[in-house]
């Protein structure tokens, strides 16, 4: 597993652990419906309509998403970026099919990858794990 920055990685409470990843798709699919009001049927979509063959993803969870979705391409490159080890472990492991490459980095600090450019990149559900205030619903538009 490659370190992605050069910045010092803080410490988080283990939230994301093996036994907890492994309630984390039902409750994934709760969230989407009941607590985000964004359907888990609409964001595959979004996810089968974007992604390409050369694909970063950060923040990765289980790999819920890409797992249900394809990668185009006979030799997809993906990647995963997360800070979790556990959560790396998991998905990298789920998505072995593709060989993905992992790097364990802080999303919230300078991110520098000594490798080709990624042609897609998700940031999915990770804004609400990141500290301060989100705006109040309506306040985007």
């Amino acid at each position: 597993m490659a370190t992605a920055t050069t910045k010092p990685v803080e410490p988080r409470p283990a939230v994301f652990n093996e036994r907890t990843l492994k309630y984390y798709d039902w409750l994934l699919e709760f969230t989407c419906n009941r607590v985000w009001h964004c359907s888990i049927r609409r964001t595959l979509e979004l996810y089968r309509r974007h992604l390409s063959s050369n694909h970063l993803e950060v923040g990765v969870g289980t790999g819920y998403f890409l797992d249900h979705s394809h990668l185009p391409g006979s030799a997809p490159r993906l990647a995963l970026l997360d800070l979790s080890p556990d959560c790396l472990k998991h998905t990298a492991a789920r998505l072995a099919r593709y060989a993905p490459e992992v790097y364990r980095a802080n999303a919230l600090a300078p991110i520098e990858l000594a490798v080709q450019r990624f042609d897609s990149i998700a940031l999915n559900y990770v804004l609400h794990c990141m500290p301060g205030a989100l705006p109040e619903s309506g306040s985007l538009e």
